[in-house]
């Protein structure tokens, strides 16, 4: 609004204003305005895509070396246009709520998860903790990248 203020006090000490001018420059300082550059995701991200799912293709934890995942296709995440969230976790299927606030993510910890005991090794308990615990994400074209506090899960489009 200052900026607004500042382009009228301008137009008025003009000694003969252009009102077309003076327009023109609170119409383009108004959009600026919307510039801040707050919220949002990251300069080379999208928004969050929806009712597509995704491939944990691996785990990196804060100070170690990530975790490839063998088999993509056994721990998938879908984040539903209507605020559910689906991920298929080994040999598992959890159903919960997630929440997006510009590029920030919550997934509510409460998801509610099948208990099938899984073959081992089974990365099961380490990807549900780290999606019940994302605070940011990162959307790229076919590639998503949700931030915890111990690293990122890394997921790929699904073909």
């Amino acid at each position: 609004m200052r900026a607004h203020d500042e382009a009228m006090t301008v137009c008025r000490r003009t000694a003969s204003p252009s009102i077309l001018a003076c327009l023109l420059l609170v119409l383009a300082l108004a959009a600026l305005g919307g510039c801040t550059g707050s919220g949002g995701t990251s300069p080379d991200s999208r928004p969050l895509r929806t009712d597509v799912e995704w491939q944990l293709v691996s785990i990196e934890h804060s100070g170690r070396p990530p975790v490839t995942v063998a088999d993509p296709s056994r721990y998938t995440v879908r984040f539903g246009s209507d605020g559910s969230v689906a991920a298929r976790v080994d040999c598992n299927r959890c159903g919960g709520r997630y929440r997006v606030d510009g590029s920030a993510l919550t997934v509510n910890p409460a998801l509610a998860c099948t208990r099938a005991a899984c073959p081992l090794p089974a990365l099961g308990d380490q990807f549900t903790a780290a999606l019940t615990s994302v605070g940011s994400y990162i959307q790229r074209e076919s590639e998503l990248e949700l931030v915890y506090a111990g690293g990122t899960l890394r997921f790929r489009a699904a073909l």
